[in-house]
């Protein structure tokens, strides 16, 4: 490439970059007005989903009269005990054999 066609690039780079620069930081902000609108109304749609969920589970009244019934007590447990195991080396990053 010629040393003039270069330049040119440079400079085309150089303005496309102080181009997008002044649209990021200087750029009056016609556009961010719309955006945060609509998240806020996205935000609060959101809210009122979540509160209508948390006094759906409010509104839920357990009832103990279930442990009672003898369906439930005929169940057989199957738990298992944990075995305790022996722990690794106190320093894992000693070479081995210390």
């Amino acid at each position: 490439m010629s040393s003039l066609l270069k330049n040119i690039l440079f400079a085309l780079g150089l303005a496309v970059i102080l181009w997008l620069g002044y649209r990021l930081f200087f750029a009056g902000d016609e556009s961010a007005a719309p955006l945060s609108a609509t998240v806020l109304s996205q935000a609060s749609r959101d809210t009122q989903e979540f509160l209508r969920t948390i006094q759906e589970l409010r509104d839920i009244k357990l009832d103990g009269e279930i442990f009672k019934d003898t369906r439930f007590q005929s169940f057989v447990d199957h738990r298992q005990a944990i075995v305790e195991e022996p722990v690794g080396r106190r320093n894992p990053f000693a070479p081995i054999g210390q």
